[in-house]
Parts: structure tokens; C-alpha cells; sequence
């Protein structure tokens, strides 16, 4: 798994959506199943829990 462009919004105090872009890649660097992907990450009793997550199916982007 590659994962990339990461950019974290606060929504909130304590309340955090993760997004960023992830690409399936084999043995062979063969890149495949490009998503765009995000989060809601939340601070509950001093620790971060991820309450959501989806992925969506994109094109292909340059890997960096």
C-alpha cells in the first residue's frame, strides 16, 4: 500500500478529518485501485479514535 498527499482539517477542538490518496502497489511497482481517501478522527479520554472512514475509486495519479 502507497500512501500520499496527506492534509489534516480540524473540524473541531478534538475533531480531525485526515485525507489523502492511496494506491495498491505489487512486487513488481505495478500501481493499481487509486482511491482518494478520508477520515474523522476524533480525541476521546486522551486518545484518537477513528470514527469514519471511505475510500473512493479514482484515475491513476503520478506516485511521489
Amino acid at each position: 500500500m502507497h500512501a500520499q498527499n496527506y492534509c489534516c482539517d480540524k473540524l473541531a477542538a478534538d475533531v480531525y478529518l485526515l485525507r489523502y490518496q492511496s494506491a495498491l502497489v505489487d512486487q513488481q511497482e505495478e500501481a493499481s485501485e487509486f482511491a482518494k481517501r478520508c477520515s474523522v478522527w476524533v480525541l476521546t479520554h486522551g486518545r484518537w479514535q477513528l470514527k469514519y472512514h471511505q475510500g473512493t475509486a479514482c484515475a491513476p495519479f503520478a506516485l511521489v
